[in-house]
């Protein structure tokens, strides 16, 4: 059979999905001699491959299975059509795959990471791209991915016998490559993707992988809670808006920085990231709808000083007059970051007779927070 395959090993007959699954069932129960033989004569044929199922499979089985010196002829063969492969339905994975098992993370970094920072905007803004940005930065974080598509894709290479390399420090690596153009895009559409469903769980997985993001994205964040409270239109009332908030103030709590590591919850893609998480408002009777300037930035100060110290004590009073708004006060009083606390119950002062005798949910949890706060400080 191998015979027969390696005659239709030519560039306008490979790209057929018959040959694909042809190859993909010779590759999966063949011998180690044959496939490595038919590997070495797929590799600079696999990017003709890749766009279809069972070609993206082959592709995998053929990084999987490929020696080092085989690795690097596939990722050379990439670069021109990273873009592209990183936006398409199959081949996508096939990224996940090279950032799984290529040591040579200095060769991914510049033939594969180099394309992707040059056209990383288009790549966030494709609900397919997101999905290869999210894995670079929290691979097999079952938040994004779910277990099912970890388990029958990616995971049955792992222990193969060419990677080497640690798998957090190959992930610290490639990280590094792409941190200062995701971190300057991410303070650039920081105000729009909060508000977004489908960018969102990306914005929160930057402030959680990348050092320093959360001063990123908070900055333009801290604009929007900063402006003249509307309750009808306002930053903080917005459905999706004011879950990245409370995500944020709520990671501080954690001492982590916005979405977690490798999250055990299953994720059918990060798009569906808000919709499995259990709006906190919900669980405590809330409304029922699911819930960051200058060239330097100081990459210590947490989101919370960054709210107090650029949005009025006014606004802040304000946000208690609403539902969404309250529950955000709420992860104020909760910080634990030094100081923050205090100022909260400072600034809430003048508010606390309209707060006590507040009807809403958000209101009834702040006052229960309030006064759990006071008998902590009498003990």
């Amino acid at each position: 059979m191998r015979e027969a395959l390696a005659k239709l090993l030519d560039k306008s007959v490979v790209r057929h999905s018959i040959v694909h699954r042809a190859l993909l069932d010779f590759l999966t129960h063949c011998d180690h001699t044959s496939r490595s033989d038919m590997i070495d004569q797929l590799k600079e044929l696999l990017v003709e491959m890749l766009h279809t199922r069972d070609g993206s499979r082959v592709t995998l089985l053929c990084l999987w299975h490929g020696t080092p010196k085989v690795r690097k002829a596939i990722v050379k063969s990439f670069k021109p059509y990273v873009r592209k492969i990183c936006v398409e339905e199959n081949g996508h994975v096939v990224m996940m795959g090279v950032f799984d098992t290529v040591d040579d993370t200095v060769l991914v970094r510049k033939h594969i990471l180099s394309e992707m920072a040059l056209g990383l905007g288009e790549l966030c803004e494709s609900p397919v791209g997101r999905r290869v940005v999210l894995y670079l930065l929290s691979p097999r974080n079952r938040r994004h991915f779910s277990s099912q598509f970890l388990r029958n894709v990616l995971e049955p290479g792992d222990g193969n016998k060419h990677t080497k390399k640690p798998r957090e420090v190959r992930h610290r690596e490639l990280l590094e490559g792409v941190a200062e153009p995701l971190l300057s895009l991410a303070r650039e559409r920081a105000s729009d993707w909060a508000r977004s469903k489908p960018h969102s769980p990306l914005l929160l997985q930057i402030a959680a992988s990348l050092p320093g993001a959360v001063a990123h994205i908070g900055a333009p964040l801290v604009e929007l809670l900063a402006a003249d409270f509307d309750p009808s239109d306002h930053f903080v009332v917005h459905p999706c808006g004011h879950w990245v908030v409370k995500r944020l103030l709520t990671s501080e709590e954690i001492g982590g920085g916005g979405e977690g590591g490798n999250g055990e919850e299953g994720g059918e893609g990060e798009e569906g990231g808000g919709e499995e998480r259990e709006n906190e408002d919900e669980k405590r009777g809330g409304s029922g709808e699911k819930e960051t300037g200058g060239d330097e930035i100081e990459k210590t100060r947490s989101f919370a000083e960054m709210i107090l110290e650029g949005v009025s004590e006014d606004n802040i009073r304000a946000w208690t007059n609403t539902n969404r708004g309250a529950f955000i006060v709420c992860s104020l009083l909760s910080s634990k970051v030094n100081g923050v606390r205090e100022k909260t119950k400072t600034i809430l002062e003048p508010a606390l007779k309209t707060i006590r005798t507040g009807t809403l949910e958000g209101q009834k949890a702040l006052w229960k927070d309030i006064n759990s706060n006071n008998n902590k400080t009498n003990h």
